[in-house]
């Protein structure tokens, strides 16, 4: 985040009581109900299921783990993805491009350092130098190779097998697009990867609904998904004006858990449209050497009080612009071991590492020690998202708004992208506050792990969490209500 110089206001929907419903947001769960699906699709507990995926293709393409490889845990569990994936696009593909689906006849290769028996790609030797620290789709060849030395199993140890089976699905999406003809089409990268990930989303989509007799996938496993999108996005470029439509682009953390979650939801028939009508990208770039050198965080000490300004200024304008008037709510700090501010219904354990909204006397408090590790972490603008989320609750308070619970967490969230969103650089136009590259990618960062460091139980899932941050971020209040609104 970044100070600059002027205002611009915005304004929606305010009344949340009447603008939404108690119908619960999307979750993994009830995201599952929303996903496109033919007539022998299913969702876990209906009556109906479609016929699951079976292992006893002989065209399927598999795992080649080479002659002097120590087995891993994840062997066969990689061996039922491959499998799975394959069955998935069997019966997808013809009914997204409308043609025959080609089988995979490259191959599947994991790649380390001392592999003794060569793999070929493009008529050429592979060495792992090629491939470390990453996986690839190489259409002359038509195979996927990835680093088994670091990658995977780094993955695998981090985030589960999920995660691990999540980049085989991003990269066979790069498969599914040189049959449809997208590789031809000269594409910026990051174009190509959006697709990509949106199809991950959908094969993740099969086996969370239970499509699958070879691989399942838990809410714990979507959201260990949604952390790979995380892990594989785009580094921040230490380059002044540098954008996302540069060569060999993949996208931001926010970028590429939106197109995960945008074909989780709406199935591969979704994703295809992607290459001419790509999802909304957020270009954000250094502006100054000074950013590059602090990645673009400010000193915490400067935190509190230029969130704190900055979202009295949104939300002041926005009510007033609405007819209406925003109390600002009081921001103090505590020490993680107290003494603890006094607040009706709050007890000692849930001061520690929270940010708390006291709406009996309109006060935000937060824990100061918490909070400080969250920023050497992961960055100042995840501070920014809990103590937005905390501001929103102030808003719907003030709104009377009648959501709990779930809903309520939720509408935080989307209220919290409303105010992201008039924060976004736009230009050369200065505003008074504004976010850096990274900072979007902090507040996804902190949704999927938040609850986890704070071992509190979720008010909502993380998956729906950065959802309803997205909506604010990209359509705005009037969305944040029709989210809910929606059955």
């Amino acid at each position: 985040m970044r100070n600059k110089l002027s205002i611009v206001v915005a304004a929606g929907c305010l009344v949340l009581a009447a603008c939404s419903s108690t119908d619960p947001g999307l979750s993994i769960s009830r995201s599952l109900s929303l996903v496109s699906r033919g007539p022998d699709a299913s969702v876990p507990g209906t009556t109906t299921a479609s016929a699951p995926s079976t292992q006893t293709d002989a065209n399927d393409a598999k795992v080649d783990f080479g002659t002097n490889r120590t087995p891993k845990e994840y062997d066969s569990y990689l061996n039922n993805v491959v499998a799975d994936i394959q069955d998935f696009w069997r019966a997808e593909y013809p009914k997204v491009y409308d043609e025959p689906y080609r089988e995979f006849s490259g191959g599947f290769f994991a790649m380390y350092p001392s592999r003794s028996d060569d793999v070929e790609a493009c008529g050429e030797k592979l060495p792992f130098d090629e491939i470390a620290d990453n996986a690839r789709y190489f259409s002359c060849g038509d195979l996927i190779a990835w680093d088994d030395d670091k990658l995977l199993p780094d993955l695998a140890a981090q985030l589960g097998t999920s995660a691990v089976a999540t980049v085989i699905a991003h990269e066979f999406g790069h498969a599914i697009q040189q049959r449809s003809g997208v590789l031809d089409l000269q594409q910026p990268t990051v174009v190509t990867e959006q697709q990509a990930d949106c199809f991950a989303g959908a094969w993740s989509a099969h086996a969370a609904r239970g499509e699958s007799s070879l691989v399942t996938f838990t809410d714990a496993e979507v959201k260990a998904g949604l952390a790979a999108m995380v892990l594989v996005r785009d580094p921040l470029d230490p380059t002044i004006g540098e954008t996302v439509f540069e060569e060999g682009g993949h996208g931001t953390a926010f970028d590429r858990v939106g197109a995960f979650q945008h074909g989780f939801i709406g199935g591969a028939q979704a994703c295809k449209p992607l290459i001419d009508t790509p999802l909304p990208l957020i270009n954000l770039t250094f502006t100054s050497t000074d950013d590059i050198a602090n990645q673009g965080n400010m000193p915490y000490s400067d935190l509190q009080a230029s969130v704190t300004d900055d979202l009295k200024r949104f939300w002041s304008a926005t009510f007033t612009t609405n007819q209406r008037t925003f109390e600002a709510p009081t921001v103090i700090a505590y020490n993680q071991d107290g003494p603890y501010p006094t607040c009706d219904g709050v007890t000692p354990a849930q001061w520690r590492s929270n940010v708390v909204y006291c709406p009996s006397i309109n006060l935000i408090a937060y824990d100061n020690d918490f909070a400080i590790n969250l920023y050497s972490s992961y960055g100042d603008f995840s501070i920014g998202y809990l103590l937005s989320n905390a501001w929103s609750d102030a808003v719907q308070t003030q709104l009377n708004s009648t959501l709990e619970s779930e809903n309520r967490a939720l509408m935080n969230d989307c209220l919290t992208g409303v105010w992201t969103k008039d924060i976004v650089p736009i230009g050369s136009q200065s505003q008074p506050f504004a976010i850096s590259p990274g900072d979007l990618d902090e507040v996804i960062t902190t949704a999927l792990i938040i609850d986890d460091i704070t071992g509190r139980p979720p008010a909502a899932s993380a998956f729906d969490r950065i959802s309803s941050f997205r909506t604010g971020v990209l359509d705005g209040l009037g969305a944040c209500t029709k989210r809910l609104a929606a059955d």
